[in-house]
């Protein structure tokens, strides 16, 4: 092969100590790129030679020199790969991208070339250790990419035999195996290696995807995304981006692996990226996101995992929301940790079903409109607000002359009402709620003389906005301001010609009322929030809107247990258990699992109030049945912090009802439930160390009582 010393192959090698201030040495590399997609017996593989000649060229463009092998046979296959080793002792780094199938038996990976033999699996299969052992003695830097972790192509039972195996070993299911072989450049050979990374297009032992048909697999598109990266990034975490990149276009079904062991820096630094511009924006803060997934802790991806399938967003959307909030902003409280997922859940959801194509007068605010939705697919919220921001200059600019085109008023409006909802709507996702809250005003401002409905959607939305601002922000006078502005709502929807959007409204002031008679002393703020709701079902009956009553019913349920708390007497609370009650009979564990779970922890709440102020153990053991069916759905796996706070509940319970009964079995039952919480707590970073110790020594008192 004839080599050249590359100008546009910029690899930055910088001992592991070294602070990075060393001259950049411009370095050789050689790429052996595979695409295995035409098999003679096995299932054919749609996609393999597409990404072989998207990474060929892409590496091409970055500097390597490459060689494509299409469709090799075991004999093609292992002289690519002997000629390829040659080439490696010659080069600064080698890197082998592999497409095709690739199976694990008896802790073996083996490359499948495509005369794999349905009969005899064994006879054709290139070994991976044998390669990587090769590669490790020649080359310097070797990188190896395997997308090759789709399921078991051989039939089921197929068995490999082997000189150390002869009556054969399994196949594995799907999948490669976990490999020791990649070690330290340190404890490697005595030769000039600066260390090996071995990629998995999937976890060991999970399948990889193909992708759509005619296109690239999600591995070979996440490469193609970002292994051009350049700007701040080191080999390492460039792998890190594609993972993460993956993990996000398949919703979770599969996630990379990376095994590396380099001792210096490495970095493709002069490579065809843009650094400015449009694209590079939303690029650019996509990488921050999937650096941002990459330090969720475990239990909060599979949160976020769980909701996004549940309400069928995109996983990007939600990671978004929880970069958005950051460590400051993140509620402490985790019921409110749920509820916020959830309520930004369902805004995601409303969103992509609402968003229409916009089509401004001007074609500037188009672009940045298209360019912007772009950015919210992309999870880069950041990036869409700038975009809006451009488009929302570009309006205020426009609005100058608006005076003198009275003719065509009526649609501008309605453009630029819908743009600056648009960015309202960014702003709600990015949780800066007041910031959203005077964009819907101003669309609200723009359409209420010449289109009520749209005037009554964009107050009643400028309305949730600063009700969540007071909500999550503790500010009162946000949430008094919410009120007037749901009122306002409610003119241009009077109940009379309107009644369902005016219920709608109703009952989201009474939410705010509930806020805020919860945080001050005194009934007032609750007695209306009870007023608000029992109106509001007035018009939403449960034959109208079974879902919505249920869900007003719940609410109705809130506010009376927050009254029956402060009240004396059993009145308030006995009407809370009702309203739960109600609410279950369309809150259903099969149509909203997590919902009824929240509310039969919230009757769970309810019944146990009123079992301290009833003589008997009756609502206790009603109390404790609530607990028990909403941990089915609030599993510790699955929701470990709702799981603690149903813990909680159902561990006070117990020691009230064992106290009660004197049962010491009981007690020690709820013992072990506060203890578990306390665990889960204290395991989540929350500091709630005095108030449990409170707890466990009540019930060690308990006990002691009934020796």
């Amino acid at each position: 092969m004839i080599r050249l010393a590359l100008a546009s192959l910029l690899l930055m090698l910088f001992a592991a100590s070294s602070t990075r201030t060393e001259e950049a040495k411009a370095l050789r590399g050689v790429a052996l790129v595979i695409g295995q997609s035409d098999y003679d017996t096995l299932p054919d593989l749609p996609n393999p030679g597409n990404d072989a000649r998207a990474i060929g060229k892409l590496l091409t463009d970055l500097g390597f020199d490459v060689v494509p092998v299409t469709d090799a046979d075991t004999q093609k296959l292992r002289r690519a790969l002997d000629r390829f080793s040659e080439d490696a002792a010659e080069a600064d780094v080698a890197l082998v991208y592999y497409s095709g199938h690739g199976i694990e038996a008896a802790g073996e990976n083996y490359l499948v070339p495509v005369d794999g033999d349905l009969q005899d699996p064994g006879q054709a299969l290139v070994p991976l250790s044998g390669i990587l052992a090769e590669l490790q003695q020649s080359a310097k830097i070797a990188i190896v990419l395997l997308d090759a972790c789709r399921s078991n192509p051989f039939p089921p039972g197929a068995r490999i035999r082997t000189a150390s195996a002869p009556q054969g070993v399994a196949i594995g299911a799907q999948g490669l195996g976990v490999v020791r072989g990649v070690t330290s450049a340190e404890d490697g050979p005595v030769n000039e290696s600066l260390g090996q990374v071995l990629g998995f297009a999937a976890e060991p032992g999970e399948p990889a995807l193909d992708g759509v048909a005619g296109g690239n697999s999600p591995y070979a598109a996440a490469l193609l995304k970002h292994l051009a990266a350049n700007r701040g990034y080191d080999f390492g975490q460039v792998m890190t981006l594609v993972a993460e990149e993956v993990y996000l276009s398949t919703q979770a079904r599969q996630r990379p692996w990376t095994n590396g062991s380099l001792r210096r820096f490495l970095n493709f630094g002069l490579n065809p990226e843009e650094t400015q511009g449009d694209e590079a924006l939303i690029r650019d803060t996509r990488r921050k996101l999937l650096v941002t997934i990459a330090a969720t802790p475990q239990d909060l991806r599979r949160t976020v995992e769980m909701l996004a399938a549940e309400k069928k967003v995109p996983l990007a959307g939600m990671y978004d929301v929880l970069r958005a909030l950051g460590q400051s902003d993140f509620p402490k409280d985790p019921e409110k940790i749920d509820r916020l997922l959830s309520e930004q859940a369902e805004k995601i959801a409303t969103m992509m079903a609402e968003r229409r194509a916009l089509d401004a007068a001007d074609p500037e605010i188009t672009r940045l409109a298209m360019l912007a939705d772009r950015a919210i697919d992309e999870g880069a919220l950041p990036a869409a607000r700038t975009f809006l921001d451009q488009a929302k200059t570009r309006i205020e600019h426009g609005r100058a002359t608006v005076e003198t085109q009275r003719g065509r008023l009526k649609a501008k409006d309605a453009a630029d009402a819908a743009l600056m909802a648009r960015s309202a709507e960014t702003f709600v996702r990015d949780f800066d709620h007041l910031a959203a809250a005077g964009d819907f005003a101003k669309a609200y401002s723009y359409v209420r003389e010449s289109d009520a409905a749209m005037a009554f959607a964009y107050k009643s939305s400028e309305a949730d906005a600063l009700s969540n601002h007071g909500d999550y922000k503790g500010d009162n006078d946000a949430l008094k301001r919410s009120m007037d502005a749901y009122r306002e709502a409610q003119l241009l929807a009077p109940r009379e010609r309107i009644p369902l959007d005016w219920a709608a409204a109703q009952n989201k002031l009474g939410n705010a009322f509930l806020i805020l008679g919860s945080r001050e002393s005194g009934t007032e703020k609750l007695e209306q929030a009870v007023a608000a709701y029992r109106q509001a079902l007035e018009e939403r009956t449960r034959e109208r809107l079974p879902f919505q009553w249920a869900m007003t019913q719940n609410n109705l349920g809130s506010a009376l247990f927050r009254l029956g708390e402060r009240e004396n007497g059993t009145a308030k609370l006995q009407e809370a258990v009702v309203a739960f009650r109600g609410s279950l009979q369309e809150r259903t564990r099969e149509r909203v699992p997590l919902q009824w779970a929240a509310t039969q922890t919230s009757l769970g709440n309810a019944l146990v109030r009123l079992g301290e102020r009833e003589s008997g153990t009756a609502k206790l053991e009603e109390a404790v049945a609530a607990y028990r069916e909403a941990l089915q759905e609030r599993s510790r796996e699955r929701l470990p912090l709702d799981w603690a706070t149903t813990q909680h509940g159902l561990g006070l319970t117990l020691r009230i009802l064992g106290e009660r009964r004197r049962d010491r079995r009981l007690l020690q039952s709820g013992r072990e439930a506060i203890a578990g919480a306390w665990e889960e707590y204290k395991r989540s970073g929350y500091d709630y160390d005095k108030y449990f110790q409170e707890r466990i020594a009540q019930f060690d008192a308990a006990l002691a009582q009934l020796k």
